[in-house]
């Protein structure tokens, strides 16, 4: 796996080949210090993540161990991690979720079993990611579609996506929230929003960020429409976002 994005304890990586086409990527979380609580802001993400989640202690030992499922998420959540946490989590593709949740009871007995052996978060997430063998079922339209939206980051029309898939506009519509339960452009909105983000998170500190190109780089028309978007979907600024964002970066190695 790639490591594709890294903010703090979080590190976010490509998925393997075998589950790449059901799921967007595999994350991880480890609170950074081991003396004081870790506070992050979870933004709007339309995907269900699949979270092993665990406290190890000093010795490396794995103490309540659990397998959630959360998301999607569409307003954010601050979420506050004591220390010792981990989590490992595969970000699964909305419109697969069904196919790789019908298997969590099975995931759950084998995984929680076997995490007791794993001396890191990287053997946990080894863990994880082996026992995972998602059975499709999904929609063709739908997943073909959304795949298309995640392909072009946000930046295809739903007239468009319909146009290479030879449908009409309102059978995709009709298709995608049906598998989904999520407009085509609701989908594309969010996926714009946190592809801004991510490119913002990579400026160096002491480097000025470029609102407008951040803007351009992520499918928005101009600065003003990123400012927009956010403050809808979050809340917030993209300035204040990123300062909120930067004080969890302080401290963690270049990736």
């Amino acid at each position: 796996m790639v490591l594709q994005h890294r903010l703090g304890g979080y590190l976010e990586y490509s998925a393997p080949a075998a589950l790449a086409p059901y799921c967007e990527a595999v994350w991880t979380y480890k609170t950074p210090s081991e003396h004081q609580e870790a506070v992050h802001r979870v933004l709007p993400d339309l995907a269900v993540n699949i979270q092993l989640a665990y406290l190890r202690d000093a010795a490396g030992h794995v103490c309540e161990p659990t397998l959630v499922v959360g998301g999607p998420i569409a307003t954010p959540v601050v979420a506050g991690f004591e220390p010792g946490r981990e989590i490992v989590a595969l970000k699964v593709k909305l419109e697969w979720s069904d196919a790789v949740l019908d298997q969590l009871p099975r995931l759950a007995r084998v995984v929680l079993d076997r995490l007791s052996h794993t001396l890191s978060i990287e053997e946990a997430t080894d863990l994880l990611v082996a026992n995972v063998a998602p059975r499709p079922r999904a929609a063709p339209v739908a997943a073909r579609a959304l795949d298309i939206v995640r392909w072009t980051r946000g930046q295809c029309a739903v007239e468009q996506v319909a146009d290479r898939l030879n449908v009409s506009p309102r059978h995709l519509r009709r298709e995608v929230e049906r598998q989904a339960g999520v407009t085509p452009k609701m989908y594309a909105r969010t996926v714009r929003l946190l592809r801004a983000v991510t490119i913002a998170d990579a400026y160096p500190a002491a480097q000025p960020i470029s609102w407008a190109k951040v803007a351009a780089d992520s499918g928005f028309y101009d600065q003003s429409h990123l400012i927009r978007e956010c403050h809808a979907l979050c809340g917030l600024t993209p300035g204040e976002i990123l300062m909120e964002r930067r004080t969890e970066m302080v401290g963690q190695s270049a990736p």
